[in-house]
């Protein structure tokens, strides 16, 4: 998929994001579940089924309006996030104390391939008929692209916590790696730190120019610029969930939409 054709799609869905209609349907916002005297943060599988109902209302559930998704009820919010919370902190001492990986890798995980399967049902809908197909597009990626902006508020203390540390371990989507290995020839046996780093932010800029980001420009077109690099990044590279949800967006429905040979294929294909 080229480089300008990804960037329309997930600039389109940054932009998409932040939107609101007031024309959107009347849903009453979804209840929190009861859970009884159970408590959702003791273990990944209780977290996930706490969560799971939520996700499901934010995207997947019929709306009058793409650009708007359905709520959640407050209570259920604050008790998402703080069963995110406990169930990250109380896994990050235990991680420490073992020498594990990073808590809430499980978690990030968990909504990637839940982002892969929602991804996938929706190619499966694609329409035959050509006429409709553009319109099928555009819709479910406004749909999409919302109710993932919606989830990554949601659970932001998976960013805040989880993808912050992968990315200061240089994990995200431009690693020391990239940027050396780009940058090592023009570097000169006499160059001071100081001439190397700023060679370095030289090359991080060339990097997001490719995605909009102009020479001083404002922070918003910054942060716009890098959620598209992020969403255009390997699997392999740990993203913000937003972008992380674009990419599997990306990978699962554009990409095979448009390297599939007829659209009566899509529906032999093996998930």
């Amino acid at each position: 998929m080229s480089t300008p054709l990804k960037s329309a799609f997930i600039r389109a869905a940054m932009s998409n994001g932040n939107q609101t209609n007031g024309s959107a349907a009347l849903l009453l916002p979804m209840p929190n579940p009861s859970t009884g005297s159970a408590n959702p943060s003791v273990s990944l599988s209780a977290l996930w089924g706490y969560i799971l109902p939520a996700l499901n209302h934010i995207l997947r559930s019929p709306t009058a309006t793409v650009d708007k998704v359905p709520a959640v009820d407050s209570s259920y919010h604050i008790g998402i996030h703080t069963a995110t919370y406990n169930y990250i902190t109380a896994h990050s001492s235990a991680a420490n104390t073992c020498k594990q990986g990073l808590s809430g890798s499980d978690l990030y995980e968990h909504l990637n391939k839940y982002y892969a399967d929602l991804t996938q049902e929706l190619l499966l809908g694609t329409p035959e008929n050509d006429t409709t197909l553009v319109q099928y597009i555009v819709s479910s990626f406004k749909r999409y692209s919302v109710g993932a902006h919606s989830v990554d508020r949601l659970l932001n203390y998976v960013n805040k916590h989880y993808v912050k540390r992968a990315i200061d371990e240089d994990r995200g989507w431009l690693t020391l790696g990239d940027i050396f290995s780009a940058v090592a020839k023009s570097i000169g046996e006499g160059d001071t730190q100081e001439k190397i780093a700023k060679k370095l932010r030289v090359m991080r800029i060339t990097e997001l120019k490719k995605w909009g980001y102009e020479e001083n420009g404002s922070s918003g077109s910054l942060a716009l610029a890098e959620q598209c690099a992020e969403a255009a990044s390997t699997s392999d590279r740990i993203v913000p969930l937003g972008a992380l949800a674009l990419r599997r967006f990306r990978t699962e429905f554009i990409e095979f939409l448009m390297t599939a040979p007829k659209m009566k294929s899509i529906g032999t294909r093996n998930t």
